[in-house]
């Protein structure tokens, strides 16, 4: 009996090592692989960081089909005494934005928010100079500057307009995505790459528009 209960305990004993080396190796991988991602956005931040002069031949132009949302309903038509017409009435409210009255549809600022958006990925600045490391980026053009904490979302300036923005890395590649306060499903994505020959790639999309810019490292 006694010949049982050491053989019970030292099968214990042996699986508890196991257990706690299985655990050992598998936080060891984790901590590895948060090592070679760290290290592959150094390395990727490294490449971006510069200044870079926009090569107008390789870019290509906005696509078409940018899907906009409807601008909101007229107004009620009133008949003769007054009154909006029984078979047309609309519920309308101030907007939650403050951009004036919404006759359920976008108000004011939504609309110049998105326009924000657009006019981001038609329009292409001739210069970009990036700063990054693997925890922060800062993008500035020739209006405007963005800095930005990685994984950290906060406000940014786009056209006028004053926008969520969130920074993260992709493997080698650094992606900016931006969005209307009041529409986080309808997002500008930008990609930022160094491609093998040497140049920027910035890849941007919105619903269904998309462009590439390709920048060459200023002289």
């Amino acid at each position: 009996m006694r010949m049982n209960t050491v053989k019970s305990t030292s099968a214990l004993i042996v699986c508890a090592g196991m257990c706690v080396g299985a655990l050992g190796l598998g936080a060891a991988r984790l901590a590895a692989r948060g090592q070679d991602k760290k290290a592959i956005a150094t390395a990727a931040a490294a490449k971006l960081s510069g200044t870079w002069q926009l090569n107008e031949a390789l870019s290509t132009a906005a696509s078409t089909g940018l899907m906009l949302p409807k601008a909101p309903p007229p107004p009620p038509k009133k008949d003769a005494v007054g009154s909006a017409s029984e078979n047309h009435s609309i519920q309308t409210k101030p907007s939650s934005t403050g951009g004036g009255v919404s006759h359920n549809g976008p108000s004011d600022k939504d609309m110049a928010e998105l326009n924000a958006l657009i006019d981001e990925i038609r329009l292409k600045p001739e210069k970009v100079t990036i700063d990054a490391t693997a925890s922060t980026v800062t993008l500035t053009f020739p209006d405007s500057a963005r800095k930005l904490k990685i994984d950290d979302k906060k406000k940014v300036k786009v056209g006028e307009q004053n926008l969520p923005a969130v920074a993260k890395w992709d493997g080698d590649v650094l992606v900016v995505s931006m969005n209307p306060v009041n529409s986080p499903e309808t997002v500008l994505n930008e990609r930022y790459q160094v491609t093998p020959d040497g140049n920027l790639m910035v890849w941007m999309t919105l619903q269904t528009s998309g462009v590439k810019r390709v920048y060459e490292k200023a002289k």
